[in-house]
């Protein structure tokens, strides 16, 4: 039998003799660790299952690593990220230190002194390969309990997601596309802004002029269908289509990754058209790779507007059907970080987009254009993509509430 005594430091020390006869020991930061420490002792032994106390001696650094490079389960960009984690911050603290000599007290200092040079996310993000580290040392008998579950780090606050209208997503897909058009050199050209001849500002002066009258014509539109109207009449200026991968995130809700990766064999036309999502590029250390997507929840189909679906129709007519919708200028899938800083960000400053959205913001608009249009939870967890319905609830919840209170402020209305 394991007997559990109370330290003076308030911890628990448990004593049991395993399988082979051995007297071991543990330490557990609470009375009900403990008492799950002797459980489990007391199984072990019934089971004649022998944990070696002295694997418990190992380095933390070495066996962080080993579990990895052994990692299986994770996409490669997380499985990167914890790399990147694990060098910069978590073996220089914990690296050299016993597995078994880990505790929660060790971690919240750990913790409390990242959380003074990095950001809530990176600690967040350093707690879970830590705990999924000391998760794994316990399923190899390392350790008894994994002291990270007493050692909570602190949790990131998630930011509002910024949304946009429609019109605001078309707008900025039309300026993407025929950025040379709107934009010649302002934001692309190096030294743009210095050494301007009269010439070139008079051209300038001339393209600004034509740019607000579009705009002051776009504005007038009334329905977002118009809106896409105005986007088929600018024929693509040397823009990739890139333009409707403005459309696809914000009438499909895709991310990046998902977009990237859609092939000519993912668009299905005709009267109810839609994209089925079964791949997702992945860049690790500037490589783009095309894969599976996500999670299995990620592989789905979305119905698209019937224009939307008219626009894709006429911009890959005669495409082979494996080929990929958008891509760069050599044929290469997107990179990310590339995409962002070359092509985004200098289209959103052209289309003077206030809160200077992320392309991500555009599967937030979906969903928030979704909910407008009563899509309920789990409708809206299956066109997201979410494996789990906590997760839509976490993320757009508030949106629904706001929703629904608009909807009873209206009944109240109407009742008097």
């Amino acid at each position: 039998m394991a007997s559990i005594r109370k330290l003076p430091s308030g911890h628990y020390r448990v004593r049991w003799r395993d399988a082979a006869g051995n007297e071991q020991g543990a330490t557990a930061p609470t009375k009900k660790a403990a008492l799950a420490v002797k459980a489990q002792a007391e199984l072990d032994a019934f089971q004649g299952v022998h944990r070696d106390h002295k694997a418990g001696r190992q380095a933390f650094g070495p066996y962080l690593e080993e579990v990895l490079d052994n990692a299986t389960d994770l996409r490669p960009a997380t499985l990167e990220r914890y790399r990147i984690h694990a060098v910069r911050y978590v073996i220089p603290a914990l690296g050299g230190t016993a597995i078994a000599s880990i505790g929660p007290g060790e971690l919240r200092r750990f913790y409390g002194k990242l959380s003074k040079s990095v950001g809530t996310a990176t600690v967040e993000a350093v707690h879970r390969l830590v705990s999924r580290t000391l998760s794994q040392a316990v399923a190899d008998r390392i350790i008894q309990t994994n002291p990270a579950r007493y050692a909570k780090a602190p949790r990131a606050t998630r930011k509002p997601p910024v949304t946009l209208e429609p019109r605001e997503a078309i707008w900025l897909a039309t300026v993407l596309e025929n950025r040379e058009l709107f934009n010649p050199k302002r934001y692309y050209g190096p030294g743009a802004d210095k050494g301007w001849t009269k010439a070139y500002k008079d051209a300038q002066a001339q393209v600004d002029g034509w740019q607000n009258q579009e705009r002051a014509r776009y504005d007038a539109l009334a329905t977002d269908t118009q809106c896409l109207e105005f986007y088929m009449e600018h024929p693509s200026s040397n823009g990739g289509n890139l333009g409707i991968m403005v459309l696809i995130g914000m009438f499909a809700g895709l991310r990046f990754g998902e977009a990237a990766a859609l092939r000519v064999s993912n668009i299905q036309l005709g009267d109810e058209p839609k994209i089925t999502v079964n791949e997702a590029a992945t860049e690790v250390r500037g490589v783009v790779t095309i894969g599976p997507p996500k999670t299995p929840g990620s592989r789905r189909s979305i119905q698209i507007p019937t224009t939307l679906g008219k626009i894709l129709g006429k911009a890959y007519i005669g495409a082979a059907s494996g080929s990929l919708l958008f891509t760069t200028s050599t044929g290469k899938p997107l990179s990310r970080t590339r995409f962002a800083a070359r092509i985004w960000n200098p289209a959103v400053k052209v289309a003077r987009i206030e809160h200077h959205p992320t392309f991500h913001d555009l599967r937030h608009s979906y969903a928030a254009w979704q909910i407008a249009q009563n899509a309920g939870t789990k409708e809206l967890q299956e066109l997201m993509g979410h494996t789990s319905i906590r997760t839509t609830m976490d993320v757009y919840g508030h949106l629904m509430k706001s929703v629904e209170s608009q909807q009873r402020a209206r009944m109240d209305a109407a009742l008097g």
